[in-house]
């Protein structure tokens, strides 16, 4: 599959991800459908998240470093944009349960930037650069 094939396929499947999202949005009343009204909505907007901010980081990757290889650009923008959509989810439970505080979201986020550190020194080690 070339990068160009790839890039569509990917911006096929986020558009399809944002229209059920906004389906789950306007039909799905959460005071009959209980928990799994949740459950979709959550799950779709963390997917299309992902895809849209996949999409972008790979686009401003493959800018601003052409040289790259284009596989290791899109990995990593795919890693990073779970990361993004977690932490934006995550936000999103606590706001719904009252829970959102700017030290617990801080608190999130350098989790998740830990986690993405330990990525980045395994990459480091295997391919030799320390």
């Amino acid at each position: 599959m070339t990068f160009k094939q790839f890039l569509f396929a990917m911006l096929g499947a986020t558009i399809i991800v944002w229209l059920a999202w906004i389906f789950i949005l306007l039909k799905v009343d959460p005071t009959v459908s209980g928990w799994t009204g949740f459950l979709f909505f959550y799950t779709t907007f963390f997917v299309a998240g992902i895809g849209t901010s996949a999409i972008i980081g790979t686009a401003v990757r493959r800018r601003f470093r052409p040289q790259d290889l284009v596989s290791r650009q899109v990995l990593t923008s795919f890693r990073q944009s779970v990361w993004f959509s977690s932490i934006l989810i995550a936000a999103l439970i606590l706001l719904s349960q009252g829970f959102f505080r700017l030290w617990i979201i801080t608190l999130v986020i350098i989790v998740f930037a830990f986690i993405e550190l330990a990525f980045l020194s395994a990459r480091q080690r295997s391919s030799g650069l320390t």
